[in-house]
């Protein structure tokens, strides 16, 4: 867990350090939902209960359609993290589910066609991870980041099944730098 910390630590200070991306900067959301916003300018939030003591984690169900959608590919559920003090939004993140193992060429197609309209609107990622699977758009104050995920993978009658996630989200970068720090 420590050297995970230290890593995530690293990768953060890096992309703060180096970031030259202005337009990400300028996506200080998704659509009409912005970072800084407060907890109770949002309906249909449903609080999950972790143990956080600085974060209020929920999960969201806009009914706004504009707001359920990635370009074209629908958005099957919302996390949002709020400072626990303040109230503000601090990160938001997208989630599309897939009935897909993360290795079927459908999943690996979707997963770069929404990361090539991505980069025409911010331009090329400031880091690529996890062999071209996880990008991130670094600016001044907001990360964007793009991930596809494995979720439940099996193995069963000589071949992979399982689903995985793509998730986009956009996060102020002193929210990340206060969580990378406030352990040491």
């Amino acid at each position: 867990m420590k050297n995970l910390l230290l890593l995530y630590f690293f990768m953060t200070f890096s992309l703060i350090s180096n970031a030259q991306n202005l337009e990400v900067d300028k996506k200080d959301g998704f659509k009409t939902v912005k970072l800084g916003t407060n907890i109770t300018e949002f309906e249909y939030l449903k609080e999950l209960k972790v143990n956080n003591p600085d974060k209020i984690i929920c999960l969201w169900s806009p009914k706004e359609s504009d707001l359920q959608h990635l370009f074209n590919e629908k958005i099957d559920g919302f996390q949002l993290y709020f400072d626990r003090d303040s109230k503000k939004l601090e990160s938001i993140n997208a989630v599309i589910f897939i009935e897909k193992p993360m290795n079927d060429s459908f999943v690996i197609k979707k997963f770069y066609s929404l990361a090539d309209k991505i980069k025409i609107a911010l331009g090329n990622p400031s880091e690529v991870l996890d062999k071209n699977m996880g990008l991130l758009w670094g600016g001044n104050e907001v990360l964007i980041s793009l991930v596809l995920k494995p979720q439940e993978t099996e193995f069963k009658d000589g071949r992979v099944t399982g689903t995985s996630t793509i998730e986009f989200a956009i996060a102020s970068l002193s929210a990340i730098k206060n969580d990378a720090t406030s352990g040491f």
